[in-house]
Order: structure tokens, then C-alpha cells, then sequence
């Protein structure tokens, strides 16, 4: 299960997520009890009432991914904020990524499109082409 230092951490940190340059949204995501939840939002943590909430939730899981957001490619939008989910093979999976990738528009893309135009949505959606 995810130990209380993860959701301890998540409390601490949620607050000033919003005052450094990755303020351009915040998302996490997590599998529990057989199923999957994710929760993102475009705006700052700090001024994020999903962000209060995910604070009071007690997260019960093997696997957390989180991710606070710098727009450098795509605009700040819930369309643009990671994780990432896709289904496949009946499940889903969940992405984020940091940093900026290059060579990106020219992967292949067919039944996984992007939402959003962030590079990292699109070679999310690239990897499951390949």
C-alpha cells in the first residue's frame, strides 16, 4: 500500500505547488482495490480545491504517479495536464513526463490520438502505435 509518507509528502508540498514556474497545472493518479482514479487540474495546486480533497483522501495503493506541470508545449489546459490515461488491453494506463522531447510530431499515431497537443500526450499515444 502506499505508505503515509506519500500522502504526507503530497500535503506538504500541495501548497507551493503553484509558486515556481510548475504552476501550470498538477495531476495524480493511482490503482486501487482492482480499479483506477485520477484527478488533475490545470491550475495551481494551491488554489486547487481537487488539490484539498486529494489531501484529505486516504490513498491506498501500490502505485502513485504524480506529476506538477511547466507548459512548454501545449497550452495550459485540463487536456494538457498529466498523467496521461489510455485503456488498453482492458486497462488502463497512466503517463507523465518531464522535460521536453524532440523528434515528437513525426511518430506515427492511429487509434491513440492526443487530446491535448503536449509533446509528451503525443509520444504517449506514439508508443502505443509501435
Amino acid at each position: 500500500m502506499c505508505p503515509p509518507i506519500s500522502v504526507l509528502a503530497f500535503r506538504a508540498f500541495a501548497p507551493r505547488w503553484g509558486t515556481g514556474p510548475h504552476r501550470d497545472g498538477w495531476g495524480i493518479a493511482f490503482y486501487e482495490e482492482g480499479g483506477y482514479r485520477d484527478f488533475r487540474d490545470p491550475h495551481p495546486s494551491v488554489d486547487s480545491p481537487i488539490a484539498r480533497l486529494i489531501c484529505d483522501y486516504p490513498i491506498k495503493s501500490h502505485v502513485v504517479i504524480s506529476h506538477i506541470r511547466q507548459a512548454n508545449v501545449g497550452g495550459v489546459r485540463l487536456a494538457n495536464t498529466h498523467p496521461f490515461t489510455r485503456e488498453m488491453w482492458g486497462r488502463p494506463w497512466c503517463y507523465a513526463h518531464n522535460g521536453q522531447l524532440s523528434g515528437w510530431e513525426s511518430l506515427a499515431l492511429g487509434n491513440y490520438t492526443p487530446v491535448g497537443n503536449t509533446d509528451s500526450e503525443h509520444a504517449f499515444a506514439g508508443y502505443w502505435e509501435s
